[in-house]
C-alpha cells in the first residue's frame, strides 16, 4: 500500500515538472527576436584565367594539323618567355573536324509524271583544327599584354577572361563577421524599442558567397611609340564577397 502511494507521488511530481518545463519552453519561444544580418567586402582580384584558341584551316588533314601545331608551339613559347610557367598553361580542348560543302540542288525537269531526283551527298572540302588553351595568370597587370602577345603569335580566338581572388577565405570571414555584427545591431534596436534586453542566443546560422567581376577590356586610343598596333587594356573591376547571418536572440 505504501509502495503504491510512493508511486502516485512520483507520478504527480513528474507531471508537475513536465508541465513546468513545457511552460518554460513556451515562454522562451515567445521571448525571442529573429534577425537577419548582411556583410559585404570588396576585394581586388589578384589572378586571372585566360582562355584562347588557335584555329587553322586547310584542305589537307595532315597539313592543317602541322600548321596548328606550329602556331600553338609559337604561342606557348611566347607566353613562357613572358614569365608564364609550363604548369600554368593547359590544353582544354583539341579538335580536328572536316568541313563539308553541299552540292547545288539539281533542277528537276518538267515531266508529265514527276519522279524523285536523288540529291548528291555533301563532300569534304577541307579540315579545321581548334586548339584551345587555358592560361593561369598570377599577375593580372599582364593580362592585356599576354592577350596581344598570343594574337601576334598565332592565336585567333579569345573566348573568356575571368578574374578571382586567391585569398578569398579571409574576405569571406570578414564579410561573415560584418553580417553577425549587423544582426546584433538590429536585435539591440528591436529589443530596446520593445523595452527588453538581450540575454543570449537561441540559434544562429550563416553563409557566404563570392562574386567575381567580368572582364572589361578595350583598345587604347593612342598608337605605340613606334607606331605599332594598339595594346589591349584590361579593367578588372572589384570582386565582391557577401555573407548573411540568421540569428535568434533570447530577450527578457
Amino acid at each position: 500500500m505504501k509502495q503504491r502511494k510512493l508511486i502516485a507521488v512520483f507520478m504527480c511530481l513528474a507531471i508537475l515538472l513536465t508541465g513546468a518545463t513545457v511552460a518554460q519552453a513556451a515562454e522562451e519561444q515567445q521571448n525571442v527576436i529573429e534577425v537577419h544580418g548582411e556583410g559585404i567586402v570588396d576585394a581586388a582580384p589578384d589572378r586571372a584565367d585566360l582562355s584562347l584558341a588557335i584555329v587553322t584551316e586547310n584542305t589537307d588533314a595532315g597539313q592543317v594539323q602541322a600548321e596548328n601545331a606550329e602556331k600553338s608551339a609559337r604561342v606557348i613559347k611566347a607566353l613562357q618567355q613572358k614569365g608564364i610557367s609550363e604548369s600554368d598553361i593547359q590544353t582544354q580542348n583539341y579538335q580536328l573536324s572536316p568541313r563539308y560543302a553541299q552540292p547545288p540542288k539539281p533542277v528537276e525537269p518538267v515531266r508529265p509524271v514527276q519522279s524523285a531526283i536523288k540529291e548528291a551527298a555533301p563532300r569534304i572540302v577541307g579540315y579545321t583544327v581548334r586548339h584551345q588553351i587555358r592560361v593561369s595568370v598570377k599577375d593580372i597587370n599582364l593580362v592585356g599584354e599576354l592577350m596581344d602577345l598570343a594574337v601576334k603569335n598565332g592565336a585567333n580566338q579569345i573566348s573568356n577572361v575571368s578574374f578571382s581572388v586567391s585569398d578569398s577565405l579571409n574576405y569571406k570571414k570578414q564579410a561573415l563577421r560584418q553580417a553577425v555584427a549587423d544582426a546584433r545591431a538590429k536585435a539591440e534596436v528591436l529589443a530596446g524599442a520593445l523595452g527588453k534586453t538581450i540575454t543570449g542566443v537561441q540559434s544562429a546560422g550563416g553563409s557566404w558567397h563570392e562574386s567575381n567581376p567580368g572582364p572589361m577590356y578595350y583598345k587604347e586610343m593612342a598608337m605605340g611609340a613606334g607606331g605599332s598596333a594598339m595594346d589591349t587594356a584590361i579593367a578588372t573591376g572589384m570582386a565582391q564577397v557577401r555573407a548573411s547571418a540568421n540569428i535568434t536572440y533570447l530577450i527578457k
